[in-house]
């Protein structure tokens, strides 16, 4: 007899699965899940119409409920990486995730020749406010301050809360530095409308300092240090200001005025040196440091983005076994879908419960000689039901000899199904997907090209970097992160390779390149 009740159903609360013990709750079910559906009649010939129906049944059931799993899992770890990267008071992204953008956007600028800003803002006299009203008061203006400094700046730009009273806002890119002056006027602007949190009619009034790259600093502790130390000038200034923390070359008469007036105070400069080096201070040799801590929230996102991938191939093989009822081959094809789909969410399982630390942080790799084309060959077997529903074309060209890499099985087809997904992501409904292999020059290039909506002009530097938000990145990311393509650079650098990307522009399609070393045809494969 059978029935779901032998493919165990997780139990484990999904804003708990990331932890140890629910996420190892889940690896037990990804285990169980695989015995039960090896418990499956695969010998189709030999079985009688009922045998044959009855396993039919077992193997469409499996399908959903291992979709119902890769569900679960993706919710539970989808509210864990929010978690663990926002403020729980404003909502906001937290200091970890502020200071890994900022390093992005200052990667970036470099790279361009551009320039960017950082505002440090420091509310005035917040402490009359819990002292007067309560913490529970306070609490509930700095959600307003945090909700009207995000509609005060630009989708591309990121407000945080630094701390206490203090948040930062990081410009990713202006053209003109008066441009930053123009958004800090609006913010305090913004911050000055009437509110009754605090049992008056008048607005917040704050303090912003602007620290701007690559002018005050080519480091992420230098630009905040720069912001800090002009937030204190602008605080000794009455009423609401903004200060740039060096005299812009071109900037409104009012902004150099404020600096001019308090370039000198270097008794105040001392006090922020101080003040700044105790709010960024980091403890290397703590392994809750914050950079430490930092990577965890990084690769957590990283896994919960992970595990959606194989999700499409599960969910499309749970839609299109109902038509392949009679297909035997195609039947068996579809379970090894389902299976290697469900090994590929183990791993990636471990790797969140592994903590040792030569791997924590990152994707374990298990390397042998494997023959690439064969794994090229299994990604888009499994992605063929997942882009048949889209009514995509794939065209698949690979030699037909073997080729060996050094490679983890795993972790390469992970790679190319970022690829492949990101392919299908921007390509309309009816494109073509082209996956080309050859030899070149004792390695081997694999072009992964489509004619969907293509790049714009100056995306083509930011689209593998993590957590990028320049105004670039999110054209091309539609408003995501790009951590599939993040993840897919990682793994095949892991390997001793290489991914590009080219585009002819907007409309005109994409093409990524990637290159890995080949090993010598002596080398067996293992078994």
């Amino acid at each position: 007899m059978s029935n779901t009740s032998q493919l165990r159903n997780p139990s484990a609360p999904a804003s708990a699965i990331g932890t140890a013990v629910h996420a190892d709750d889940l690896r037990t079910a990804l285990a169980e899940f695989r015995q039960s559906l090896g418990s499956v009649p695969q010998d189709y010939q030999a079985m009688t119409q009922a045998e044959r129906e009855a396993a039919f049944l077992r193997l469409s059931m499996a399908a959903e409920e291992a979709a119902r799993i890769a569900e679960r899992a993706v919710r539970g770890l989808d509210e864990l990486a929010v978690a663990t990267q926002r403020d729980p008071l404003t909502d906001t992204p937290n200091r970890t995730v502020m200071l890994d953008r900022m390093g992005t956007a200052m990667a970036m600028a470099r790279r361009r020749k551009s320039r960017l800003a950082v505002m440090f803002l420091d509310l005035d006299h917040f402490k009359q406010v819990n002292d007067t009203h309560g913490h529970a008061r306070g609490d509930e203006l700095l959600k307003l301050v945090a909700r009207r400094l995000e509609s005060a700046v630009r989708d591309t730009d990121t407000v945080s809360r630094f701390g206490g009273d203090e948040f930062l806002v990081l410009l990713s890119e202006i053209s003109e530095v008066e441009d930053a002056g123009l958004i800090a006027a609006k913010i305090l602007q913004t911050l000055a409308e009437p509110h009754l949190l605090a049992d008056c009619a008048s607005g917040v009034r704050a303090s912003i300092g602007i620290s701007l790259f690559p002018e005050d600093g080519s480091e992420v502790p230098d630009l905040l240090e720069s912001a800090d130390q002009a937030m204190y000038r602008a605080k000794k200034l009455p009423g609401s200001s903004y200060q740039f923390h060096s005299v812009p070359t071109t900037t409104d008469t009012r902004a150099l005025d404020e600096v001019k007036s308090a370039e000198n105070d270097q008794t105040l400069r001392q006090a922020n040196e101080r003040l700044v080096l105790k709010v960024l201070a980091k403890h290397p040799a703590d392994p809750e440091s914050e950079a430490v801590h930092g990577r965890r929230v990084r690769f957590l996102a990283m896994v919960a983005h992970e595990l959606r991938h194989p999700l499409a191939p599960i969910r499309s093989v749970a839609e299109l076994i109902q038509r392949a009822a009679r297909d035997e081959d195609q039947l068996t094809r579809m379970r090894h879908v389902i299976d290697s789909q469900v090994f590929h969410m183990a791993r990636l399982v471990d790797d969140l419960l592994d903590d040792s630390p030569t791997v924590a942080g990152r994707f374990r790799m298990e390397r042998e000689p494997m023959d690439l084309f064969a794994a090229l060959r299994r990604v888009t077997q499994a992605w063929e039901p997942a882009l048949a529903l889209k009514n995509q074309k794939l065209h698949l060209r690979i030699p037909r000899r073997e080729c060996l890499v050094d490679g983890d099985p795993t972790r390469i087809a992970q790679a190319f199904a970022n690829l492949l997904d990101n392919a299908s992501r921007y390509t309309p409904e009816g494109g073509q997907i082209r996956i080309l292999a050859r030899r070149s020059g004792g390695g081997i290039c694999v072009r992964v090209s489509d004619n969907g909506i293509g790049m714009p002009k100056g995306t083509l530097d930011c689209i593998f970097d993590l957590f990028s938000r320049g105004t670039q990145a999110m054209a091309v990311h539609k408003g995501g992160l790009g951590i599939g393509l993040a993840v897919a650079r990682e793994l095949l650098e892991a390997h001793g390779g290489s991914v590009s990307a080219k585009s002819a522009g907007e409309g005109h399609g994409s093409q990524f390149d990637v290159l890995l070393p080949e090993l010598p045809c002596a080398v067996p494969i293992k078994s």
